[in-house]
């Protein structure tokens, strides 16, 4: 009868360590270390009061060896199957560091009541008395012995046969994990030839722990899919123990982040400099979800004669022509750190000042503006050469040109959108502002136009020409502003007449 209730004690411990772990939804994996630590504690009481049991076929054996043991192995094996190999080498790490943390305050608890033996003539000195630091380091290693055979004996049982009983693999790995603990104490302590194997009470006390946990295993692994159960069948024996895998997976993971990375800095790099990518990299902050007040340059182009231009040519010929002018005029934008926010059908909305803070934003435009225009006529040039400009010719475009507004203030620059999906923006009066200064050369017969805000930072440049105060679409206030030397009519060449859009 004793037999039997010490069976069914430590089956209804090993379901109580399977709720713990079924809750690890809502409480996670902290309750179960915290229940293997609490069986190492009692671990120690049961073997120091040398509290027995019977045995199958007679005798006795202590109840820590017996009950406890099988306990913790069986925990590891839960984890282990259904948390995989990382998880199950981090407990067997706790549960070494927890053995280890058992022996320093039994070393301490020996040294208490060798000092005061009085106090403790109740409770049987002896045996707390009696704790070596030579016995306290081969129990160590035989647990650790112990857990590391359980989990390769019970993955090595489910790789030969596939259909076994998880309870006949775990009962066998747990039996050949206690018997492991016997032989490493016995053998390290020079005491072999009186080790006491037990082999049916290891049998009987690992079947009733195993019972619970298989069951629930079971249950996980029928309604797991079938990739994660492939997985579990697919886990070397050694593989608790063999980092090379798991150091071969992290390097995989590490090159295809890379990768990763790489690909995602050259994809935005096509929105900004490439030394501006990096440094949005070193300081990240700078493309969280929101905006912030500041004050920047805003850079609007298009080309003149676009819609001309679109009605002559097919689809295919209006991309080619398009990225090559955009090519062209990115470098630019890139030399002088601007941030181009869009392409919005021939036009370029680009910031000076935003995401990076630059206080010379008004000089960047405006260098990056006149490099720009230059950058049309060397365009020119080549359309010259190839036969392209005397087909525009045809159509009444006597050559290609863009014009340009730029304009200095306030604006609200950030990432807008969703946590999933983000665009980084510039909102504001400044933006519309510099939009309505560019559609203002073609009224002034201009290629360039700034406004006061723009000229009065840039610290009384001579080229500027003051073009007057004028009323634009959209804008109660006029606006004042001036072109850069001869970047209106008289550099092309053309009579100064307004040009159609």
């Amino acid at each position: 009868m004793e037999l039997l209730v010490f069976h069914l004690e430590i089956a209804a411990l090993s379901a109580i360590l399977v709720l713990l772990y079924a809750a690890r939804g809502r409480l996670g994996l902290a309750p179960i270390y915290m229940a293997v630590g609490v069986l190492m504690g009692f671990a120690l009481i049961g073997s120091r009061l040398q509290v027995a049991v019977p045995v199958v076929g007679g005798g006795h054996v202590r109840y820590a060896s017996a009950g406890y043991l099988p306990l913790m192995l069986g925990t590891i094996a839960l984890v282990y199957t259904l948390e995989g190999t990382r998880e199950a080498r981090r407990m067997v790490l706790a549960f070494v560091a927890v053995k280890v943390l058992v022996n320093l305050l039994k070393s301490l608890l020996s040294l208490r009541i060798a000092s005061d033996p009085a106090r403790i003539d109740q409770f049987a000195r002896g045996p707390w008395t009696r704790i070596g630091l030579q016995s306290s380091f081969v129990s160590t290693v035989a647990i650790l012995g112990a857990a590391l055979v359980t989990v390769i004996v019970y993955q090595w049982l489910l790789n030969r046969a596939r259909t076994m009983p998880t309870v006949v693999a775990l009962t066998a790995a747990m039996v050949a994990a206690m018997l492991t603990d016997g032989v490493l104490y016995a053998g390290l302590l020079g005491r072999i030839g009186k080790l006491d194997a037990h082999f049916a009470s290891k049998f009987t006390a690992g079947f009733a722990v195993a019972v619970p946990m298989a069951l629930y295993i079971t249950w996980q692994l029928r309604c797991a899919p079938d990739n994660v159960k492939a997985g579990i069948f697919e886990r070397g024996a050694f593989e608790l123990v063999d980092l090379r895998r798991q150091l071969s997976s992290m390097r995989q993971l590490l090159s295809a982040q890379q990768a990763q990375f790489e690909n995602l800095k050259t994809m935005f790099g096509r929105y900004v400099a490439p030394d501006v990518v990096q440094e949005l990299i070193d300081e990240p902050s700078q493309l969280e979800l929101g905006g912030e007040v500041r004050e920047v340059t805003i850079l609007f182009t298009d080309i003149r004669g676009y819609s001309t231009l679109s009605e002559a040519m097919n689809p295919q010929q209006i991309i080619e022509l398009l990225n090559r002018y955009f090519g062209a005029m990115s470098k630019h934008l890139d030399v002088e750190r601007g941030t181009i926010i869009e392409f919005e059908g021939d036009a370029i909305l680009a910031v000076f000042g935003a995401p990076l803070s630059q206080p010379d934003h008004a000089q960047r435009a405006v260098r990056a503006a006149t490099a720009m225009l230059d950058e049309v006529d060397a365009l020119n040039r080549e359309f010259d050469a190839d036969g392209t400009a005397e087909a525009w010719q045809a159509l009444g475009i006597d050559e290609f040109r863009m014009r340009v507004g730029i304009h200095s203030g306030t604006v609200v620059v950030g990432n807008v959108g969703s946590e999933t999906r983000s665009k980084y923006a510039v909102i504001g009066d400044t933006v519309n502002t510099a939009a309505r200064v560019e559609q203002l050369n073609k009224r002034l017969s201009t290629w360039i136009l700034l406004t006061d805000a723009t000229a009065s930072r840039l610290g009384g440049d001579d080229r500027l020409r003051d073009m007057g105060t004028h009323d634009v679409r959209g804008r109660k206030e006029p606006v004042h502003v001036y072109t850069i030397g001869d970047s209106g009519p008289v550099r092309s060449g053309l009579a100064e007449q307004p040009q159609s859009a």
